[in-house]
């Protein structure tokens, strides 16, 4: 009886020291928020970016992780995060201090590939009155022709996990089906583009959604080949995921990444004729060294018009040997593996140089061409500015010995 007494005298004193250490355990959860260093971001955008709120459990990884989910955003060049206990000590102040990067500002682009060019300019704000919502406004003129373009993008309606988007484009252009020099086919076309999106964003990586997309052309002839037949409005649902798994580390993104999207031009709603149009894209950055290596692959496929709803390849990352515009295909595939390192940190940004190699196969009538790229860039990276880098590649030609050359702003993987 005295070793029983004993033993509950004992559990009873180990209860009592556990419910003494949770009681004296401190409160960790957020009671006060301050945010400093906005002078264009709204706060509440702040908080929706970093994923936190007054009663949001902290630990060891919550100062790291709002650090980085913030300059995931791409508004601001430094964050800094603090976790302090209160002055009452009920609960725990997080404080967030930003020093924002500018985010309206006029783009001047250009571009040249071997013979032809392209120049324009693109307004793009991508914190629109403080609310991290994106517009683009743009422009361009070439030796084929013009075209506009409007896109709209937010990324969380109202703070919730639903986003919006709505693009409208216009182009009258030229286009040219090239084999090496040789103009295989060649016909203007004026094209107008809608689509309407909704998406839904799981655990702050993954986006998936769809909507409603639409596009009516009108060719003519020119030059003496034959004009395509197909003409008129085509449109119908899409559907569409992307995973955005890397993080900002300076001017490198770090991590996976992952695109697809399914398009269906139904007669059955009305279009003009069927069509079906898809594309995946993905890859992985990996950090070695003061740089970054990306391997990665893209897959595009378009069934429809043999003519009017080609794929114009060309000049863009998995055919940078060819012509911009010049590379037509029914579908087309690539594998890329690229490099990039900084080489000059001026106080105006960062340039950073790299290489890269491509394999590819395009398929067009039943035809397959496939080839192999080999080129170098320059990206320059602007201090302060949240607009995409200036690129300088040359790329060994798929059908010739020369060079081919582009100038474009911005990553086109």
């Amino acid at each position: 009886m005295a070793r029983f007494v004993a033993a509950v005298i004992v559990g009873v004193a180990i209860v009592a020291a556990t419910a003494a250490v949770a009681v004296a355990a401190p409160d960790r959860t957020i009671a006060v928020i301050e945010v400093t260093g906005n002078h264009r971001t709204r706060t509440p955008t702040i908080l929706t970016a970093a994923g936190v709120a007054v009663g949001t459990r902290v630990d060891d990884a919550t100062a790291a992780v709002v650090r980085q989910r913030l300059l995931n955003t791409q508004l601001f060049s430094r964050v800094d995060v603090d976790v302090g206990a209160t002055a009452t000590g009920a609960g725990v102040t997080l404080a967030i201090h930003v020093d924002e990067r500018w985010t309206l500002l006029p783009v001047p682009f250009g571009g040249a590939s071997n013979g032809t060019w392209e120049a324009g300019v693109v307004v793009t704000e991508t914190n629109l009155l403080g609310r991290r919502k994106t517009l683009v406004v743009g422009m361009s003129l070439s030796d084929r022709g013009v075209g506009g373009l409007v896109s709209y993008r937010d990324p969380a309606v109202a703070g919730t996990p639903w986003g919006f988007g709505l693009d409208v484009s216009y182009e009258d252009r030229t286009r040219e089906e090239l084999d090496g020099a040789t103009v295989l086919d060649k016909f203007d076309e004026r094209r107008e583009f809608a689509a309407l999106r909704v998406g839904y964003r799981f655990e702050r990586r993954l986006v998936v959604g769809g909507g409603w997309f639409g596009f009516s052309t009108t060719p003519t002839a020119v030059d003496g080949f034959t004009a395509p037949t197909a003409s008129g409005l085509v449109h119908g649902p899409f559907v569409e995921a992307e995973y955005e798994g890397r993080d900002a580390r300076g001017v490198f993104r770090i991590g996976p990444f992952a695109q697809a999207r399914v398009k269906l031009g139904l007669e059955a709603l009305g279009a003009t004729r069927a069509y079906r149009g898809a594309v995946a894209r993905g890859g992985y950055t990996a950090a070695v060294g003061p740089g970054a290596v990306t391997i990665g692959g893209l897959y595009e496929r378009s069934h429809g018009d043999a003519l009017v709803d080609a794929l114009n390849l060309g000049g863009r990352t998995g055919t940078r040997g060819f012509r911009s515009g010049g590379l037509w295909a029914d579908a087309a595939g690539a594998v890329v593996l690229e490099g990039d390192v900084p080489v000059w940190r001026p106080c105006l940004g960062t340039l950073t140089g790299g290489a890269f190699v491509e394999l590819g196969d395009a398929e067009r009538l039943g035809t397959h061409t496939s080839y192999a790229t080999v080129g170098v860039a320059l990206d320059f990276f602007l201090a302060g500015i949240a607009a995409p880098g200036i690129t300088l590649e040359i790329a060994r030609s798929t059908g010739s010995d020369e060079l081919v050359t582009a100038l474009s702003i911005g990553s086109t993987f």
